[in-house]
């Protein structure tokens, strides 16, 4: 009874209940160690003689699931836990794990009978997880409350991608388990500025030195015909100030602050840059000044391997509780006037927030020491080069876009829907039904009906594919299950199967020349980002809502594309980068120079995937080579066998990877059969075995992986485990394909098309620029 820590679980597990005690099970063996379990408590210094475990009903429901028990036997335990509080002399802090322990302490969360108020979905544990709340007892004691998801919640067929954002939650519970205090943040903002609150945002913002930075954030929620007008903007002086400016009133002042604060040099910061400088462009046209820091970016410089929302950032880094609701939950929008308060005090809160985690990412990365090969910089210097310095050359791309053939794309898109269509009539009368109810004018199949096709109506075996993220095996009817399934069952699925194969790609390939993915001035636009774990760009649909990820454009549906007015349209595109980053770190490790002399031979002069090819499948290179004229078709086959060799190679895939990939391509080779391919290129290049003790050794004794360029992969928090080591082998060349194709590619490109008014880039597609 002299604990300090009261954990609060839902109810007991099959285990718990046997041993009528809580949390002895796997959970328990993932909190306070046992089996092969280090134990997240003994990882972040408690132990577990500090901890009072309770559970909210102390019988385990039907069948372990929660949201079985009713809504009065929920309430009534409830009643019953709040008793058993009171009677705890020592307690500190209290760690709800789940949605009806955090229910029962606070009221938040989502269980069955609440998971909605109003209109709007409330937010669960997931949300709520790290933050700093308080709970009142029975005899008037406030108490520290911090949620995290039950240990459960990361077992494979759960969340196991779940694990670190826990183990974070974990070290905050441990920083906080010596004080009572909540210490939450006081805040002011300022959500109806008068002329007097608008003279002090310029003349403040006008007063600022060079070392001062102000947040901005702007709100501008997605309407249904794809706009999204600014509905206000606020700025942070400090992590206390805020000052939100709506835009929707009559008068012309308001814009007239907001352009002259944004045209001040003081140095400005965002939660996304991006967002704030699309939309402020597209709006008004204006270009805002020094806007050189992004908090997502500067948290992804230190941990790139985390979330980045400013939600989970504030979890971690800032003493916020979860707010992201409050224009939207009507029990907190009680606390303000109206909706439109409850709205305008949100963006006061994002830019308070943001304000806030700069001074400690900035601090951080000024901290941080970094070696790379040309000299040693800190964090500020890396996020500055490999940030800040492509926030103007990526906002040109997302604004540039690609122009669109309008008659090509027109035409290609009727001929797709007809192919379609005619695919769609030999299937149905054959009496095959496995469209979906709604969309059969565009053949959309349905993986539902096309499921009880296969595995019932013809008995075929199912096919399985493991989920990454839950670590389950789920059915599925993917084209890599219906080639499977027609190479080993003919006589059932070899004529039909080549159809919906055919109509399955006709669809997707059709859906690129859509009209909607086509801006109104003939262009197709896209959005980036750099926050990839290696740097590598994301792209996805314009801000607007058109466009789609310019990165994994069909390559068939590239002839729709044309270069600008009056221009050329130029490719560059870097040769079998990747392979060549990893045969040079070979020759560090070995000293291999036939290894750095492959690294370093132009294309003309040296195709590995060709030598591969030739080696993988027995043949002298010249021999292999002569193919090219007598047996073109075969010679291609090869080649792009020896090329998907090499990729699952150097990322230590197992030959049923390969197996599943070259299935998806329309090639059937056996796990056996690609077993031997892999074992063939290793043999090869036997530095490659030195390459992959070498990662996995930085991984386990440093916890981190940093390439010549700077950029740091960091495992404070990951599970070790071969998933993870083969992230690690694919990290260093991604990553330094990623910088060396920004910073030697797009930066400068960029710059010399801007001073020479000569061109400009349309399109990032990982290793090539349009």
């Amino acid at each position: 009874m002299d604990a300090t820590i009261l954990l609060v679980g839902e109810a007991p597990g099959v285990s718990e209940a046997l041993l009528g005690q809580p949390f002895v099970g796997l959970s328990g063996q993932r909190l306070f160690g046992g089996g092969k379990e280090r134990g997240w408590v003994n990882e972040v210094g408690l132990a577990r003689h500090q901890f009072r475990i309770e559970h909210v009903c102390e019988y385990c429901p039907p069948h372990t699931i929660a949201d079985r028990w009713d809504k009065d036997t929920w309430l009534q335990w409830m009643e019953d836990l709040h008793e058993r509080i009171a009677r705890l002399d020592h307690l500190v802090l209290i760690v709800p794990t789940g949605n009806y322990a955090l229910y029962a302490l606070t009221g938040k969360g989502k269980v069955h009978w609440h998971t909605r108020d109003g209109k709007e979905s409330r937010p669960g544990i997931l949300d709520w997880r790290g933050s700093l709340l308080s709970y009142t007892d029975r005899r008037g004691r406030r108490r520290k409350v911090i949620p995290t998801p039950h240990p459960a919640a990361t077992f494979p067929g759960r969340d196991p991608g779940l694990e670190p954002v826990c183990k974070r939650d974990w070290k905050r519970i441990a920083e906080e388990a010596g004080s009572a205090e909540l210490n939450v943040p006081v805040r002011t903002h300022i959500i109806n500025p008068t002329p007097g609150d608008l003279d002090l945002l310029v003349r403040t913002c006008e007063a600022m030195g060079d070392d001062e930075v102000v947040a901005l954030d702007i709100e501008n929620p997605m309407e249904k015909g794809g706009g999204a007008p600014i509905v206000c903007v606020g700025f942070a002086l400090t992590p206390q100030l805020s000052i939100t400016v709506p835009t929707s009133k009559k008068s012309s002042r308001e814009w007239e602050v907001i352009e002259h604060v944004l045209s001040l040099p003081v140095a400005k910061v965002a939660h996304n840059n991006f967002h704030e400088a699309y939309w402020l462009w597209a709006e008004r046209e204006v270009e805002a000044v020094g806007m050189w820091w992004d908090t997502m970016y500067m948290h992804h410089v230190l941990d790139p391997a985390a979330p980045h929302s400013l939600d989970f950032c504030a979890s971690v880094d800032t003493r916020e509780p979860f707010w992201k609701h409050e224009a939207k939950d009507p029990e907190d929008q009680r606390k303000y006037t109206s909706n439109l308060a409850a709205f305008y005090t949100y963006n006061g809160k994002d830019c308070c927030v943001t304000r806030e985690l700069f001074n400690v990412y900035y601090q951080r990365l000024l901290e941080e020491v970094r070696r790379t090969s040309y000299g040693v910089i800190d964090g500020v210097e890396f996020y500055l080069r490999h940030y800040a310095e492509l926030y103007q050359p990526l906002l040109g791309l997302m604004r540039a876009g690609v122009r669109v053939d309008e008659s090509r794309r027109a035409e290609r898109y009727a001929e797709l829907v007809a192919q379609v269509g005619d695919l769609k009539g030999r299937l149905v009368a054959q009496g095959i039904d496995i469209y979906s109810v709604g969309k059969t004018a565009k053949g959309g199949i349905s993986r539902q009906k096309l499921a009880k096709y296969l595995y019932e109506e013809l008995g075929l075996p199912k096919q399985y594919v493991r989920n990454k993220k839950k670590g389950e095996k789920t059915v599925t009817t993917n084209e890599v299950a219906i080639r499977t399934l027609a190479e080993k069952h003919p006589d059932k699925l070899g004529a039909v199967a080549p159809l919906i194969l055919d109509q399955t790609r006709l669809k997707k390939l059709s859906e690129f020349y859509t009209e909607g993915r086509v801006d109104e001035d003939g262009y197709f636009r896209s959005s980036y980002g750099l926050n990839t774990e290696a740097g590598r760009l994301q792209s996805k649909k314009a801000p607007n809502g058109s466009g789609s990820n310019a990165q994994n454009i069909d390559r068939e549906a590239r002839d729709m594309f044309l270069a600008d007015p009056g221009c050329v349209g130029v490719e560059v595109d870097l040769s079998q980068a990747e392979a060549r980053i990893v045969y040079l770190a070979i020759y560090k490790l070995t000293g291999d120079k036939d290894m750095l002399n492959k690294a370093r031979l132009r294309p003309t002069e040296y195709d590995q995937h060709t030598e591969m090819a030739a080696k993988i499948f027995g043949f002298e290179l010249e021999q292999y080579k002569a193919m090219k004229k007598t047996d073109p078709e075969q010679f291609t086959l090869y080649r792009y066998l020896g090329k998907t060799t090499v990729h699952a190679a150097q990322r230590e895939q197992s030959g049923k990877g390969l197996s599943e990939r070259l299935a998806k391509a329309g090639y059937f080779y056996s796990i056996a059969e690609c077993d031997g391919f892999i074992k063939a290129y290793r043999r090869a290049v036997p530095g490659l075995e030195d390459y992959f003790r070498d990662v996995r050794r930085r991984i386990m004794q440093d916890k981190l992986l940093v390439t010549d360029w700077g950029r740091v992969l960091k495992f404070d928090y990951a599970r070790l485990d071969d998933s993870l080591y083969r992230a690690g082998y694919s990290f260093d060349p991604q990553a330094n394909v990623a910088d060396h194709m920004n910073q030697k590619g797009l930066k400068p490109l960029a710059a010399w098309f801007e001073r020479e008014q000569c061109g400009r880039i349309n399109v990032h597609a990982h290793d090539a620029l349009f």
